[in-house]
């Protein structure tokens, strides 16, 4: 059973720290990449000989702190304000964090278990810890941070490939920047599938329009790790598997409008959007029109993506 909640620090006989208030969860909602939770914490607090279960990034939204930490036998000193992170290691044991001041964060949880699926040839002892940081500010972390979490209280229109793609993008950034062994290895630009793997890709995602497919999926499809799977897929396609996705799910329902195939509600659900608002804004943003209007004028065609 999943836990209520992030475990965001442990005690010595590993027992949950709870220290927030919980405002918002993704349990509540059918996003499927790296847990995502806001919270509010202050206007002051003390962590004193704490751990961390898994990696764990906290991104302010709002509000301010003033934290004071121990790290290495010396005293330091951070100013946290919006658009500044915290990132703990997983395992890592802290003497003490201080912090006076009340602050909204959105905790992200870097599971290992899960970043592990996505990065299989980063797995294994040392190769998925990262170096504490402290009121950082990055505007790659910032902007893929954000992604996740509106993508998630909207309700996931997009689908869980999207949702992976972000956490495996996420995860790599984070390894890359501030692990100590080094991201993972990126593959050159001119990598592309044979015309066998291609084909192969076409059909499973053509076979699933109306199911929600995953990153994971496609890339057991290819017989890669996610992270490889996705730099092979744009070189090949010129786009990422979700957008290449969704293209594919309007190509069909043009299709299915230009025929008495059921109504513009049934073509969207049936073919894995969320809803028929879901449905209109995608087919409008790829097409320049709406099913309405393409149904009545049976006109258009594929903007690019």
């Amino acid at each position: 059973m999943k836990s209520e909640r992030i475990t965001l620090a442990t005690d010595h006989r590993e027992q949950q720290i709870n220290f927030t208030e919980m405002l918002w969860s993704s349990r509540s909602t059918s996003w499927s990449g790296f847990r995502l939770e806001k919270h509010r914490i202050g206007p002051h607090g003390l962590l004193h000989d704490f751990g961390v279960p898994d990696i764990l990034l906290g991104v302010c939204v709002s509000g301010s702190a003033q934290m004071q930490y121990a790290r290495r036998g010396d005293t330091q000193c951070a100013t946290v304000r919006p658009g500044h992170f915290t990132l703990l290691n997983v395992g890592e044991q802290q003497r003490s964090i201080e912090w006076t001041g009340t602050r909204e964060t959105l905790y992200i949880r870097v599971e290992t278990a899960q970043l592990e699926r996505y990065l299989p040839e980063r797995s294994g002892a040392g190769c998925v810890e990262v170096n504490p940081q402290y009121g950082v500010a990055d505007p790659q972390v910032l902007r893929l941070a954000a992604c996740m979490y509106d993508e998630a209280v909207s309700g996931c229109p997009t689908g869980p490939a999207y949702a992976e793609s972000l956490s495996l993008a996420l995860a790599a950034y984070l390894l890359k920047r501030f692990s100590p062994a080094g991201g993972p290895e990126d593959i050159g630009g001119g990598s592309t599938f044979s015309t066998v793997v291609s084909s192969r890709i076409v059909d499973y995602i053509r076979t699933h329009l109306g199911h929600d497919v995953t990153l994971t999926e496609l890339a057991d499809v290819a017989g890669l790790s996610p992270h490889y799977f996705l730099q092979i897929f744009k070189n090949s396609f010129g786009m990422t598997p979700h957008r290449y996705l969704l293209a594919e799910r309007i190509k069909e329902a043009q299709n299915l409008l230009r025929g008495d195939h059921g109504s513009i509600s049934e073509i969207g659900l049936d073919l894995g959007f969320s809803d028929q608002s879901h449905f209109t804004r995608t087919f409008r943003r790829l097409t320049g029109t709406t099913p309405r209007r393409f149904k009545k004028d049976g006109e258009g065609g594929l903007h690019s993506c």
